[in-house]
């Protein structure tokens, strides 16, 4: 023992010491410096000393293993906190429009935001190509704009279950490790036992969270309460890993993405891989897609479910000097044989405003006109963009 110091530093340096301990935080996340723990630990009394380091030694490594247990459990616990948040806005847009319908119904209001979008005409119509030409990724943007949009707005209902799921989520864990605590005070176990008891507890709420760690992390470790109380500092949960977008993409895009080979229009079934013929709703003009007359720069503007009524008209699926009669297409095999298309189903007034709306754009795209027998019959022109959207026919 060291005599030289006197009662009253002796007692100084004993309150410095149990106010330390009284923190309950090892010296690096305390006020104390490490030269003033220097200080402490080479002029408080021998006996103290240990007491100090020794307990020092404890909490820190308490501390790595609290760390080192919130690491192992944050996959699990962060991916169900994610799970719930994005599912619950996902129910929450999914309960009114534009995604309350299938996926027919969504490419209504893809369509009437490009007929309603506002900016540069050539911008706008190559908004329209990304649609025709790209048209999963034209959704998949879609419908990420639409939840950025929504998240952007408030959502009081949202933030209050998300918060409330993660709370829960926090005090499960807590009360697992709190309880784990008082077990093994109780039955005077290591802190093995408390790894066992604090897992097992975890199952119905998290599933299998059991929590392996080396003997390194573990050695040393016997202050249960300090452990607990960096456990309860370490559970942040701060975001999504699924995001709500991709759910909702998931949803509306595992679909068919067929194509018709005559217009472009895609097939509106909901089944990746159906067995039955692909059908659409709307098909378009087949001029929209570049097809023009043999040996011209004509458009060709009628619309598929016209061209398949008649009687002798023909086309060519791609091979020289081979023509077959529209109205038996599928003969041509490959994807025509693939496809049904009603004869004379009314053809929207969507597509004809469109080409009237972009007529020059499309020209000078596919290098094509709508002169001769691709003509613009006059009454198309009077079409407003107000009933190219209401011939959409979308549910309120």
């Amino acid at each position: 023992m060291r005599s030289s110091q006197n009662w009253e530093t002796r007692e100084s340096l004993c309150c410095q010491f149990w106010e330390f301990r009284a923190l309950g935080n090892p010296p690096c996340s305390t006020p104390c410096s490490d030269s003033s723990l220097q200080s402490v630990l080479e002029d408080v009394p021998e006996e103290l000393s240990c007491i100090f380091m020794n307990y020092y030694q404890r909490a820190t490594s308490a501390a790595v293993l609290g760390d080192q247990i919130c690491v192992k459990l944050k996959e699990t616990i962060l991916q169900s906190v994610y799970n719930m948040a994005a599912k619950f806005i996902c129910d929450q847009m999914r309960a009114k429009p534009p995604f309350n319908g299938n996926r027919g119904d969504l490419e209504k209001h893809i369509l009437k935001s490009l007929a309603e979008q506002e900016g540069d005409k050539e911008e706008k119509f190559n908004n329209f190509l990304t649609y025709m030409n790209q048209l999963k990724i034209h959704f998949e943007n879609f419908i990420r704009d639409r939840v950025r949009q929504y998240m952007a707005a408030e959502n009081p209902q949202a933030a209050s279950v998300i918060k409330e799921h993660i709370d829960h989520k926090q005090r499960i864990i807590i009360s697992a490790a709190e309880e784990a605590r008082n077990e093994v005070k109780l039955i005077s176990g290591d802190i093995n036992k408390w790894l066992e008891i604090f897992s097992n507890s975890l199952v119905d709420e998290l599933g299998d969270t059991k929590v392996h760690l080396s003997g390194n992390v573990t050695k040393g470790v016997a202050d249960y309460d300090f452990l607990v109380d960096v456990i309860k500092k370490e559970l942040l949960i701060v975001m999504f890993r699924e995001k709500p977008e991709e759910i909702l993409i998931k949803h509306f895009c595992r679909c068919c993405w067929k194509q018709c080979p005559f217009c472009g229009a895609v097939c509106t079934n909901s089944q990746e891989n159906h067995t039955e013929k692909h059908q659409t709703e709307f098909h378009r003009s087949s001029g929209i897609t570049g097809r023009h007359f043999r040996g011209t720069k004509e458009f060709t503007i009628d619309f598929c479910t016209t061209n398949v009524a008649t009687d002798n008209l023909k086309f060519s699926a791609g091979i020289p000097e081979k023509y077959y009669l529209y109205r038996e297409f599928w003969t041509a095999g490959g994807d025509y044989a693939e496809w049904s298309i009603s004869p004379d189903f009314p053809s929207p007034v969507y597509w004809r405003w469109f080409v009237c709306e972009f007529q020059e754009n499309l020209e000078k795209h596919h290098n094509k006109t709508f002169t001769g027998r691709g003509e613009i019959p006059s009454e198309w022109k009077r079409f407003s963009q107000s009933e190219a959207v209401a011939s959409l026919g979308i549910n309120k």
